[in-house]
């Protein structure tokens, strides 16, 4: 049950955006991002514009090991999306 509670979404929204347990995060489109993490107690610790110029390109932030919740918007998305980050 807790593993069904931490597990990551491959998928989330038009964005793809993917997580793996080492901290990085791929974007599998190319384009505008608006990315913030959160920690569990909610406080906000990175805030951070990226423009990706290639498709599946990575990005490790250097978060060291926790559960995070990533907060992300695209220019091909209209709304933000969360998603679980399990860091281990």
């Amino acid at each position: 049950m807790v593993q069904n509670t931490l597990s990551i979404d491959a998928q989330t929204d038009s964005a793809r955006v993917f997580v793996s347990t080492n901290g990085d995060v791929y974007f599998g489109e190319k384009g505008q991002y608006e990315l913030e993490v959160f920690n569990v107690q909610g406080k906000r610790i990175l805030n951070k514009s990226l423009n990706t110029q290639k498709r599946n390109q990575k990005v490790n932030f250097g978060l060291t090991k926790g559960i995070y919740l990533l907060k992300v918007k695209n220019d091909n998305s209209k709304n933000f999306f969360v998603k679980k980050m399990l860091i281990n």
